[in-house]
């Protein structure tokens, strides 16, 4: 099989369901951390083909969503490497998750948002041990977000 064969197989899959391919893109490229893998370029560039909203906005809510989940991974690398840390790390990290009680939420959403190196402050959160649950809705709604802004 060609390479050209491959690429037609997967766009052929990609286009039958469209936000499950955005989805899967969206959470591989963001599961690795420090690493960038342009996501949006191919949400960009495959999206405008479809002139359903419906299907246009469950193409940027899946992938907002995937790319939530792959955040998540990173996130988790930080929770694990709070395992294997020196307790005076541990109880830095702490301080920093105090700092980030009030104001974390909104830091999340913006770095998520943006096209910021957001690893930077999510594997440290999760370090932390910052709350899982508003890491994920803060990251989701700032994936959310861009893809938005990346389809429009």
């Amino acid at each position: 099989m060609t390479l050209q064969e491959i690429v037609e197989k997967i766009w052929q899959a990609y286009s039958s369901i469209p936000w499950l391919g955005a989805f899967i893109v969206s959470f591989l490229g963001n599961a690795i951390p420090y690493t960038t893998i342009p996501y949006l370029v191919w949400i960009m560039l495959t999206t405008p083909e479809y002139k359903d909203p419906v299907t246009k906005a469950a193409i940027i809510v899946s992938a907002g969503i995937g790319a939530a989940l792959g955040k998540v991974v990173v996130y988790s690398m930080g929770r694990a490497a709070h395992h294997v840390l020196p307790e005076h790390v541990k109880e830095n990290m702490e301080m920093f998750a105090r700092l980030f009680e009030k104001w974390g939420f909104l830091a999340i959403f913006i770095f998520a948002a943006s096209p910021l190196p957001d690893d930077i402050l999510y594997i440290p959160l999760g370090v932390a041990g910052y709350n899982p649950v508003l890491f994920f809705i803060a990251v989701a709604l700032g994936k959310i977000v861009i893809t938005a802004a990346a389809v429009a």
